[in-house]
């Protein structure tokens, strides 16, 4: 089973966006964008901010930000 990371940066890929253009668009930095994609959640805020961050990039890429958030 691919990890939601792997997952997003799959379908940020897949609609030729890079990590920049991402991180520009919702505000966030590229780092905290990378964590993400990388499946590492060590150096990231804890809780409600991290599934924000998630939400907002399902959102963006046009994902169901509810059912990235369970999974």
């Amino acid at each position: 089973m691919e990890l939601i990371g792997g997952y997003l940066k799959k379908i940020r890929e897949r609609n030729h966006l890079s990590l920049n253009t991402v991180s520009k668009n919702l505000n966030l930095s590229t780092y905290l964008l990378q964590s993400i994609e990388n499946d590492d959640f060590s150096n990231l805020p804890t809780g409600s901010y991290t599934i924000a961050y998630i939400r907002s990039y399902a959102n963006f890429l046009n994902l169901d930000a509810d059912e990235i958030v369970q999974l």
